[in-house]
């Protein structure tokens, strides 16, 4: 009996054992499991960091892109603002010549009036001289004519006088 209870002994201290044994692999298992969870993990963890590294640069290009794009628009609204100073002052050359050109022409069209209004005023003084000259004549005429008249009313007083007429005064007369 004493074998046997040592034999059943044995056998629970061995079915025991093999448990003990089974739960050790099956502890070792778990505990390779959970070995390679964590490794998964912090593989995973390590990719989720990369990740948000990744974004983050992203983000940080995306940013400059914007600025990029903020850069050029403002760039292209300059451009278009200088495009328009210049037509405008390409617009306003055109019509400063155009307003020298008037002036121009109302420069000649006044110096022509001018060499007009001269021209007319030297006119008018030749004029002025030829009345004066004509008027100057005229009493030179007079004069004469009266000379003329009183050496006629003297030859004839003369002839008178002398009781002789001369027949071409008498004619005259």
């Amino acid at each position: 009996n004493a074998a046997g209870e040592a034999l059943e002994n044995a056998k629970t201290r061995q079915k025991d054992a093999q448990d003990a044994h089974d739960a050790a692999v099956n502890a070792q298992t778990a505990a390779a499991d959970k070995l390679d969870a964590a490794k998964a993990y912090a593989t995973a963890s390590a990719n989720v960091n990369k990740a948000s590294e990744d974004f983050a640069n992203a983000q940080t290009a995306q940013q400059k892109a914007q600025k990029a794009a903020d850069d050029a628009l403002n760039a292209q609204t300059d451009a278009l603002n200088k495009y328009n100073q210049a037509h405008q002052l390409e617009q306003d050359v055109a019509n400063a010549q155009q307003a020298f050109d008037e002036a121009r022409n109302a420069q000649t069209a006044a110096a022509n009036k001018l060499a007009a209004a001269k021209a007319y005023q030297q006119a008018s003084v030749k004029a002025e001289n030829a009345a004066k000259a004509l008027n100057d004549a005229n009493n030179t005429l007079s004069a004469a004519q009266k000379a003329l008249d009183e050496a006629r009313n003297a030859q004839t007083a003369a002839a008178d006088k002398l009781g002789t007429t001369n027949p071409d005064m008498a004619a005259l007369q």
